[in-house]
């Protein structure tokens, strides 16, 4: 921030936001893609005391359904065409790594070990 005080910092945190908005929107996008898989390799029939995407929809429309939010997690990290994508889009694919690893009993994922 510039000196001079406080009149860069509604400008300042307008900038930030911005930068973070689509971190925030691939993170979102991941978390729903890691329930719809996790729902359906665990069989849970409820989530929140709702039925769940496989039991209304199927298991191969709720696998799509996952893989199609994490294609846009991926594109939305990517599409901002900022300095330091190519940094949000390792950052994403390693903590990708580190929770299937999390998912699975036996890690699985060379980049979340490395």
């Amino acid at each position: 921030m510039a000196v001079g005080g406080g009149k860069m910092i509604r400008s300042a945190l307008t900038l930030l936001s911005a930068h973070a908005l689509s971190a925030a929107v691939a993170v979102e996008l991941v978390h729903n893609f890691s329930l719809l898989h996790d729902d359906i390799m665990d069989g849970d029939r409820l989530r929140r005391h709702h039925p769940t995407a496989w039991t209304v929809f199927g298991i191969p429309a709720a696998l799509l359904a996952g893989d199609a939010l994490l294609a846009l997690a991926l594109q939305v990290v990517s599409d901002d065409h900022r300095p330091g994508d190519a940094l949000g889009i390792q950052i994403l694919a390693a903590a990708l790594g580190r929770l299937m690893d999390g998912q699975n009993a036996t890690p699985i994922s060379p980049i979340a070990t490395g």
